[in-house]
């Protein structure tokens, strides 16, 4: 299935939005047990965001 480039566009910013909710939750969790977990997320979170705006700008 292919995205047009406005749902692209909106999967992004929704990724981005969520990304900074995350992250205040990941201040709460640093040095806890749930640290690693968040982390692996976290960087997940990322390199989504990363991809689609690479898609974006291939457009």
């Amino acid at each position: 299935m292919r995205l047009s480039e406005q749902e692209l566009r909106w999967a992004q910013k929704d990724v981005f939005n969520a990304a900074n909710h995350f992250v205040s939750a990941g201040l709460r969790l640093q040095g806890t047990e749930y640290e690693q977990a968040y982390q692996r997320i976290y960087k997940a979170l990322n390199a989504l965001n990363r991809k689609l705006i690479k898609d974006i700008n291939k457009i």
